[in-house]
């Protein structure tokens, strides 16, 4: 067995044990893909994975309560709701996280009570949050585990002069990317095989970032686009030197220009886009049509300060919930949402097909993918098993594949081909 074939093997018996009857195998024509072993019903829930990586981006100009690592939004439904309100500062929670005493963390997490969710009904993640302040920011951990990657890769981009320096770089580029690969390569520096061989494994070949993304049709504003991409790059490597100076060859390599924008370029092939649900505005939403008692809660968010929103920000998640009474909650003024980009690695393994047949979902806390057959058809053994990278909705073949370029293949598949077609 290759090592590739190994590293795949060992990924999906540690996500779905026997009963995941897939298997991952190599073919000229399409690569590395993951294929039935057994029929596989229609509807049927094949596997759920947490992401190998990812990045955090707020959709507000504000701190989030949310886990630096995982994504999952933190500790209970009181706790996002006094942070939302203003009513308690990262400050007041680190000291009373970080003290211990379990009086004042059951305080701070599980009172004032919530109509219809008594006691530790209302906790959203098992361990008492972690905390730290660094460069005038908190940032949080939902766990000891997420937090244990905080020494190689959270604190050099906090603390450090060059990790501030990688951070506005980004930030300045509008590189969303360059932040994820920057966790990447620290992360990738005396991580654990799996993480390491993961990252090898992304596909994406050495085509360059500008190459997997869409750049302006007229010319001159593409080659304007390109240019700055480089300079971007250029300026992310040189930051990145200081953050790699002691670390193994390899990591070394990723943090080169050549190597950055090598990998920044698998990351926009293989990451998605997920967005992170806030659970208050859930948990707003299902009181709001029930007999309970909401005075208290009615109270507490009328303290809620309006919160104005990125420009780029198009609302599409905006969420009013009428609480009765004249009292509206927003999830923009309350509980907002965020995004990240997320790197799941069995995911990352499937090919693309305009007829896919499997569907992907994200659970409640956002932060796990849920492959699914689709509802429409079953899948017989041995078939590839496929998603969707553009959109399925698109009737014209023709800006199916523009949807495409970026990925840098063009679409066989029955839906596309007319020698399939016909066949």
């Amino acid at each position: 067995m290759s090592k590739s074939n190994s590293y795949y093997t060992d990924l999906i018996t540690s996500i779905g044990s026997e009963d995941l009857h897939v298997k991952a195998e190599h073919s000229d024509d399409r690569g590395m893909g993951l294929y039935a072993t057994e029929p596989l019903e229609a509807g049927e829930t094949l596997w759920a994975e947490r992401p190998l990586l990812g990045a955090l981006v707020r959709a507000f100009d504000r701190p989030l309560c949310a886990c630096e690592t995982c994504g999952r939004f933190l500790g209970s439904l009181q706790l996002q709701l006094k942070y939302g309100l203003g009513m308690v500062s990262g400050s007041e929670m680190a000291k009373v996280f970080n003290d211990g005493d379990e009086e004042m963390i059951h305080e701070l997490l599980f009172t004032p009570e919530l109509p219809k969710v008594p006691g530790e009904a209302a906790r959203l993640t098992d361990e008492t949050p972690c905390l730290w302040q660094g460069d005038g920011e908190f940032l949080f951990f939902c766990s000891q585990h997420c937090r244990g990657g905080f020494e190689n890769v959270h604190r050099p981009l906090w603390e450090s002069e060059a990790g501030r320096r990688v951070r506005q770089v980004a930030k300045e580029g509008d590189m969303e990317y360059l932040l994820l690969a920057a966790k990447v390569i620290l992360g990738f520096s005396g991580a654990d095989d799996g993480l390491r061989e993961g990252v090898r494994r992304l596909c994406g070949g050495d085509q360059s970032y500008w190459e997997c993304v869409d750049i302006p049709e007229d010319e001159k504003e593409a080659a304007t686009f390109i240019e700055d991409c480089k300079n971007t790059l250029e300026k992310g490597s040189k930051a990145m030197a200081g953050l790699v100076d002691k670390a193994d060859d390899e990591t070394k390599k990723l943090g080169t220009f050549k190597g950055l924008n090598g990998l920044v370029g698998k990351l926009c092939r293989n990451a998605i886009m997920v967005t992170y649900p806030n659970p208050l505005t859930e948990y707003l939403l299902a009181i709001s049509q029930t007999d309970a008692d909401l005075t208290t809660l009615r109270a507490l968010v009328q303290k809620a300060k309006p919160v104005v929103a990125d420009d780029e920000d198009d609302g599409d998640d905006f969420v009013q919930v009428d609480l009765g009474e004249g009292v509206v909650a927003d999830s923009r003024t309350l509980c907002p949402h965020y995004r990240g980009w997320a790197v799941f690695p069995l995911l990352a393994c499937v090919n693309h097909s305009c007829r896919p047949n499997l569907e992907t979902e994200f659970s409640g806390d956002g932060a796990t993918l849920v492959a699914n057959v689709s509802e429409s058809a079953a899948i017989a053994a041995g078939v590839e098993l496929t998603i969707s990278y553009c959109d399925v909705e698109e009737e014209s073949t023709e800006e199916r594949q523009k949807q495409l370029a970026a990925y840098g293949f063009e679409c066989q598949c029955e839906r596309c081909c007319k020698k399939a077609r016909k066949a």
